[in-house]
Protein backbone atom coordinates (compact mmCIF):
# COMPACT_ATOMS: atom_id res chain seq x y z
CA UNK A 1 0.00 0.00 0.00
CA UNK A 2 1.27 3.40 -0.52
CA UNK A 3 -0.08 5.33 2.44
CA UNK A 4 2.93 7.63 2.76
CA UNK A 5 2.22 9.20 -0.61
CA UNK A 6 -1.43 9.87 0.70
CA UNK A 7 -0.39 10.55 4.56
CA UNK A 8 0.27 14.53 3.78
CA UNK A 9 -3.01 14.88 2.25
CA UNK A 10 -4.98 13.09 4.80
CA UNK A 11 -3.32 15.09 7.43
CA UNK A 12 -4.40 18.62 6.37
CA UNK A 13 -8.37 17.45 5.17
CA UNK A 14 -8.17 15.95 9.22
CA UNK A 15 -6.69 19.56 10.36
CA UNK A 16 -8.60 21.40 8.01
CA UNK A 17 -11.89 19.97 8.79
CA UNK A 18 -14.55 21.26 11.70
CA UNK A 19 -14.70 19.12 14.56
CA UNK A 20 -17.98 18.95 16.37
CA UNK A 21 -16.56 17.64 19.78
CA UNK A 22 -14.20 21.14 19.63
CA UNK A 23 -16.47 23.68 17.79
CA UNK A 24 -13.46 24.61 15.44
CA UNK A 25 -10.83 22.57 13.42
CA UNK A 26 -7.54 21.38 14.84
CA UNK A 27 -5.78 24.28 12.39
CA UNK A 28 -7.49 27.17 13.87
CA UNK A 29 -7.06 25.96 17.12
CA UNK A 30 -3.32 25.88 17.07
CA UNK A 31 -2.67 28.73 14.82
CA UNK A 32 -5.59 31.01 15.38
CA UNK A 33 -6.70 31.40 11.84
CA UNK A 34 -8.64 29.29 9.41
CA UNK A 35 -6.51 27.36 6.61
CA UNK A 36 -6.00 29.03 3.28
CA UNK A 37 -6.26 26.50 0.95
CA UNK A 38 -3.59 26.49 -2.30
CA UNK A 39 -5.96 27.21 -4.39
CA UNK A 40 -6.93 30.66 -3.02
CA UNK A 41 -3.44 31.92 -4.04
CA UNK A 42 -3.93 31.55 -8.00
CA UNK A 43 -7.76 32.60 -7.47
CA UNK A 44 -7.96 34.93 -4.84
CA UNK A 45 -10.74 34.48 -2.49
CA UNK A 46 -12.76 37.43 -0.66
CA UNK A 47 -10.78 37.19 2.61
CA UNK A 48 -7.00 37.45 0.92
CA UNK A 49 -8.10 40.40 -1.01
CA UNK A 50 -9.21 42.26 2.11
CA UNK A 51 -6.08 41.08 3.85
CA UNK A 52 -3.99 42.78 1.00
CA UNK A 53 -5.95 46.41 1.01
CA UNK A 54 -6.03 46.65 4.84
CA UNK A 55 -3.89 49.36 6.07
CA UNK A 56 -0.91 48.67 8.18
CA UNK A 57 -2.79 49.86 11.81
CA UNK A 58 -6.05 48.70 10.29
CA UNK A 59 -4.09 45.14 10.09
CA UNK A 60 -2.53 45.52 13.37
CA UNK A 61 -6.31 45.76 14.80
CA UNK A 62 -8.01 42.79 12.72
CA UNK A 63 -5.28 40.66 13.83
CA UNK A 64 -5.31 41.92 17.83
CA UNK A 65 -8.93 40.56 17.41
CA UNK A 66 -8.14 36.68 15.70
CA UNK A 67 -6.09 36.51 18.64
CA UNK A 68 -9.04 37.44 21.25
CA UNK A 69 -10.98 35.18 19.07
CA UNK A 70 -8.56 32.31 19.13
CA UNK A 71 -8.41 32.64 22.75
CA UNK A 72 -11.87 32.41 23.52
CA UNK A 73 -12.63 29.53 20.92
CA UNK A 74 -9.78 27.55 22.77
CA UNK A 75 -10.96 28.34 26.53
CA UNK A 76 -14.70 27.05 24.75
CA UNK A 77 -13.24 23.62 23.16
CA UNK A 78 -11.59 22.99 26.87
CA UNK A 79 -14.57 23.40 28.24
CA UNK A 80 -17.03 21.09 25.94
CA UNK A 81 -13.64 18.15 26.41
CA UNK A 82 -14.08 19.14 30.42
CA UNK A 83 -17.98 18.64 30.23
CA UNK A 84 -17.80 15.08 28.26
Amino acid sequence: MDWDTKLHNSLWAYQTSYKMSIQSTPFRLAFGLEAIMPIEFQVPSLRIQVRDKLSEGQSEQIRLQQLLELDEARVRSMAILEQE
